[in-house]
């Protein structure tokens, strides 16, 4: 009852977008709709170019022919890695692209543009390209914590808390290029962009007793609630497995 509604009517209509269809032209006139052919061409990345070291930028830039196409180019992949196999999208100028990216994640895989089509041509899919990237050395951001009273988290590292408070340790590996210029620094340049979420996992230990081991989520980073603790001193540490993008490290 509170969403409001509105009734259709002849011609255009801003609920909906349609206008009314007159079924019988459109069933006519279908088979006459026709695209001009076009042709995508990947010029680089070549494979003679790859290897390539994750987070590095890597151009990508090609050619589209046909009937003065306009529009975007879509850079895909064949990258197993979650949610990797289309990576960003690139608009055409005078039938050209040329663009850095600078994520691309780690492996051996095939990359390839595919043009969007416009009013006048028709989508096409250029040729794949077999890449090689490999991982980058990685930073193991590391931090233990408990929540206050008012629900706020509080760093407890190097510090005493009492006996039977819960405290939660996480860890979220990046890059080190990428820690030291956009996470470990007070103001991150405007220049950082999101990198590759990690995957894997992490091991958490307690003197040297493994506790647990976690996968890295999503968005990059893997948890573990610890249970009660007992009485006297603790130090725990992290070893993250590494995978196709970053090698394996350790916070401490």
């Amino acid at each position: 009852g509170t969403t409001a509604s509105f009734n259709a009517a002849t011609g255009y209509d801003l609920a909906t977008g349609l206008g009314s269809v007159n079924a019988a032209n459109m069933v006519a006139d279908w088979g006459n709709v026709t695209f001009a052919s076009s042709t995508v061409t990947l010029t680089s990345p070549t494979a003679a170019s790859s290897p390539f070291t994750h987070g590095s930028p890597v151009t990508f830039s090609g050619t589209v022919t046909g009937s003065t196409p306009t529009g975007d180019v879509a850079i895909e992949t064949s990258s197993t890695e979650p949610g990797q196999q289309a990576q960003t999208t690139f608009p055409l100028t005078n039938g050209v692209f040329n663009f850095p990216i600078g994520y691309l994640p780690g492996g051996t895989y095939d990359v390839w543009a595919r043009y969007s089509g416009d009013t006048k041509n028709a989508a096409s899919t250029s040729s794949p390209v077999q890449i090689t990237v490999n991982p980058e050395n990685s930073t193991l951001l590391f931090q233990a914590f408990m929540y206050n009273s008012s629900g706020n988290p509080v760093n407890v590292s190097g510090q005493s808390i009492t006996y039977g408070q819960q405290v939660y340790v996480d860890a979220t590996p990046y890059g080190t290029n990428y820690y030291n210029t956009c996470v470990n620094v007070t103001s991150p340049p405007s220049t950082c962009k999101p990198q590759t979420a990690a995957t894997g996992t992490v091991t958490f230990s307690d003197s040297s007793s493994a506790l647990n081991t976690a996968l890295v989520n999503p968005e990059g980073t893997a948890e573990y609630v610890t249970p009660a603790l007992t009485v006297g001193s603790h130090s725990r540490t992290a070893n993250y497995s590494g995978d196709h993008s970053y090698t394996s490290s350790t916070g401490s």
